[in-house]
């Protein structure tokens, strides 16, 4: 009460700069931060969920929502270190930074295919199929009779053999269903529990298998193994490589040098 009048307006003026901060730590940092959390396990489930019904992942995995969010959260960082610290560097440039990020997720966005390109019954399904997969302590639905289980696990056996459906790179659980006249529901039953399996693994073994006769086979040595990787089914050689070394144990270089 006794200082003079212009310390008053600067102690009125500190404790108004530091409410500020306070607020919107609390009302938009925080909740921003919060999102950015809870964002990321929700796409984590999705890239798990997404291998029960697709067999290439790259352009439905929502990888690249992934990285906009590592962003995201460098951006709060830039703008808490801005609003605490007023560093000229982060000053100068974060209307540049604040911009290639929209361009960023705008690009991405854009490029971004249908992830659940099915009919209204068979989104119905993989619907269930997911929440099926999520239930942890729930014990799923006997879709099929362990006859039926047997019978139609060595029937798939013999189509994927003979017709090859794991060379079309865009096959899905819903088209390959629709091929052999199952639904999508029954087909995801027999492959989790007759080949105890999802179905993005259990389709890119056979690729793999392919791979590996195209990579034995003098008639196919003129190919990159990027050709080989698209001969078998795969939609890129990012995806090819770490499937081939997961199932085989070494890389597909590796592989054709013992022969």
């Amino acid at each position: 009460m006794f200082l003079p009048a212009e310390e008053k307006l600067e102690d009125l003026e500190k404790s108004a700069i530091q409410a500020d901060l306070v607020l919107g730590l609390i009302l938009i940092i925080l909740p921003l931060a919060v999102y950015c959390v809870l964002s990321y396990k929700k796409l984590l489930a999705h890239q798990k969920n997404v291998r029960l019904f697709a067999s290439n992942i790259e352009m439905v995995d929502l990888a690249w929502l992934c990285y906009f969010l590592l962003g995201l959260a460098g951006m709060l960082v830039a703008w808490f270190s801005e609003l605490i610290w007023s560093l000229p560097i982060i000053s100068l440039n974060s209307n540049l930074i604040y911009l290639a990020s929209a361009f960023y997720l705008a690009y991405f966005a854009l490029k971004q295919g249908e992830v659940f390109s099915a009919k209204p019954q068979e989104a119905l399904d993989i619907k269930t199929i997911i929440e099926e997969n999520e239930a942890d302590n729930v014990p799923k639905k006997q879709v099929l009779s362990p006859e039926q289980l047997a019978f139609l696990k060595e029937k798939l056996t013999d189509r994927m053999r003979a017709q090859k459906h794991y060379l079309d790179s865009t096959l899905s659980l819903p088209k390959l269903a629709q091929t052999i006249q199952m639904s999508t529901h029954e087909l995801s039953y027999l492959i989790n529990e007759g080949f105890n399996d999802n179905f993005f693994n259990f389709i890119n073994r056979y690729r793999v298998e392919e791979s590996k006769r195209l990579l034995t086979t003098p008639h196919y040595q003129h190919l990159s193994m990027v050709g080989i990787a698209f001969e078998a089914g795969f939609n890129s050689k990012t995806a090819f490589n770490p499937t081939f070394k997961k199932v085989v144990g070494v890389s597909s270089t590796e592989f054709q040098k013992t022969f």
